[in-house]
């Protein structure tokens, strides 16, 4: 397998690994009531950084814009999680 492939193979492995513990987190703990402005905001603030962990996977610049939608798509899971305490992945 090349190593662009072993890469996007990582990132999906990382990104089923990362749903998983949401789903087991949302549904089992109680959450403080500022969970979900701090989650937005760490989420805004890790968005900023999307483009150099694109870069240190060894992806090419032409998947940012991809990346951005598939970040945006599960910043919304990921918030719509914070509360209603139920994750579902995104379908996109």
């Amino acid at each position: 397998m090349s190593e662009e492939k072993q890469l996007i193979a990582s990132l999906v492995a990382r990104t089923v690994v990362a749903e998983k513990a949401l789903q087991l987190l949302f549904a089992r703990a109680h959450l403080p009531e500022d969970a979900h402005t701090l989650l937005q905001l760490n989420l805004q603030m890790q968005r900023l950084h999307l483009q150099a962990g694109l870069t240190a996977a060894g992806l090419p610049d032409t998947a940012l814009e991809a990346a951005e939608e598939a970040y945006a798509h599960a910043t919304e899971a990921v918030l719509q999680a914070a509360h209603s305490g139920k994750y579902s992945a995104p379908t996109v």
